[in-house]
């Protein structure tokens, strides 16, 4: 009986011997695994990050110079072409470019059809200086929908002055 007993008992230290480097190079390599995980996702978190900046960057600049070459119409600045007809054209133009809609703001800042007073909105005092802007989302006074505003002033006879 005490010999099987000394075997079991080397037997148990052996085995815990043998457990206990096992049970710390699994932690070690749970924990490395874990940590390394995180800091490459972080790496990609930020070159996604840069990447969506530059495609958003990109995308307002595309509709800064759609704007722009709006506003270089000249028949959309021809006085002997009616307000109904510009907006018709606004409206075209927005929509070849991927924009919900456009709009035409005269110059004391109402707009052309449905009379409403934009001239409080940055984005006109902007327009009115000869800038093009994109700004802050903003809810719309039209729709009461939220709206990414892109804005141009509007040259007379499409020369930007």
């Amino acid at each position: 009986m005490k010999i099987r007993s000394i075997r079991s008992r080397i037997m148990q230290l052996t085995l815990l011997l043998a457990l206990i480097p096992l049970l710390i190079v699994m932690l070690f390599c749970i924990f490395s695994s874990y940590f390394s995980a995180i800091n490459t996702s972080k790496k990609d978190m930020g070159i996604m990050a840069d990447l969506a900046s530059e495609y958003v960057e990109w995308e307002f600049n595309t509709y800064l110079a759609y704007a722009e070459s709006a506003g270089m119409n000249p028949t959309l600045s021809d006085p002997n072409v009616g307000d109904k007809e510009k907006l018709s054209i606004m409206n075209d133009l927005a929509e070849q470019n991927g924009m919900k809609r456009g709009n035409l703001i005269k110059l004391d800042g109402v707009e052309v059809t449905g009379g409403s007073d934009f001239s409080d909105r940055d984005y006109f005092k902007e327009s009115m200086k000869g800038n093009k802007c994109v700004f802050n989302p903003t809810v719309s006074r039209l729709t009461g929908e939220i709206i990414q505003i892109v804005a141009a002033p509007l040259w007379e006879n499409g020369v930007k002055g």
